[in-house]
């Protein structure tokens, strides 16, 4: 498989991400980690990240970056 780097400040956020999301073993801390690198890797304004619950109905968990807490509590989605 050939990659074509069009991008090397990308490429190199993206493979900063990698190593970061892989330095913790933490669950809450590697799920941040991979909400806050995407955002970066992208430039989004925000992210968020939601676990499902062991019923499949609800989430466990759920991670945000860069939103307010009042968006937050207007979310359907959020926990």
């Amino acid at each position: 498989m050939q990659v074509t780097v069009r991008d090397p400040e990308r490429l190199g956020r993206l493979l900063d991400a990698v190593l970061s999301i892989g330095a913790d073993l933490s669950l809450p801390d590697v799920l941040r980690r991979i909400v806050e690198s995407g955002v970066a890797v992208v430039g989004a304004r925000y992210g968020a990240l939601g676990v499902l619950d062991e019923q499949r109905r609800g989430l466990s968990e759920f991670v945000n970056v860069g939103l307010t807490p009042e968006e937050i509590a207007a979310a359907s989605w959020a926990c």
